[in-house]
């Protein structure tokens, strides 16, 4: 993910800010609510603190709530309920 304001890079801020406003309210679905979680976790050493990603530059918590992932090493895109919850099975993710 780059820091160009690309179509691609409008479409992602749009969306996490859209989800995160709309997990503000409470109307999330759980397993993206479970995902973003598990992003942050991830992040919680480095980005979390500073309060956006290393990789992209993105800030936080809003670039977790997009769909795809800024840094597959890290965490993938985030999934459909039944994908996420066979990753977390296969991952062993409580």
């Amino acid at each position: 993910m780059s820091k160009k304001i690309t179509l691609s890079n409008i479409n992602n801020f749009i969306t996490g800010s859209t989800r995160q406003a709309l997990d503000q309210v409470g109307i999330i679905a759980p397993h993206v609510k479970e995902q973003v979680k598990y992003r942050l976790a991830t992040c919680h050493e480095d980005c979390v603190p500073k309060g956006a990603c290393r990789n992209c530059g993105c800030t936080l918590p809003g670039r977790a709530f997009s769909t795809p992932s800024c840094d597959p090493s890290r965490f993938p895109d985030l999934m459909t309920e039944e994908d996420w919850n066979n990753y977390k099975q296969e991952h062993e993710i409580n």
